[in-house]
């Protein structure tokens, strides 16, 4: 139960990056879209948004036939300054654990994985609009 501990810890991980590679968060009305770089881009749609939190949708495009597009939604706590994954792709209201095996063969601590995976992409995506960022500057 350690692990579920660590949530809160990697949820205001997720928000500081989330801020990072979406600076403008804040002033996005409805939705814009974000070039990572030639192939890449973000699509990002503003769900819900109150006082304290947004529900962000994510579409990471890929432009790439082999590969589906990624699409999570993201609920974003301003006020605890957190960040966390709602759905992945069709799965939404994930538990905080899982009996194994189960029915939809979800790991133990699914919700933990694809919070930790939402880490990763954000890393990813931010390595790479800074790359994009560094070429376009010394064209």
């Amino acid at each position: 139960m350690a692990l579920l501990a660590a949530m809160p810890g990697l949820y205001e991980q997720n928000y500081e990056s989330l801020l990072r590679l979406i600076p403008n968060l804040h002033d996005i009305q409805h939705e814009t879209r974000l070039t990572l770089n030639d192939i890449e881009h973000l699509s990002i749609t503003i769900r819900e948004q109150c006082r304290y939190t947004t529900v962000i949708d994510i579409g990471h495009l890929l432009n790439n036939s082999l590969l589906p597009d990624l699409t999570m939604a993201i609920r974003v706590y301003h006020d605890a300054r957190m960040a966390e994954v709602i759905r992945y792709q069709c799965h939404s209201h994930f538990k905080p654990s899982y009996n194994y095996p189960n029915e939809e063969m979800l790991q133990p601590l699914e919700k933990r994985q694809i919070n930790l995976f939402f880490e990763d992409w954000l890393k990813h995506c931010i390595t790479i609009s800074h790359q994009q960022r560094m070429q376009q500057s010394a064209t």
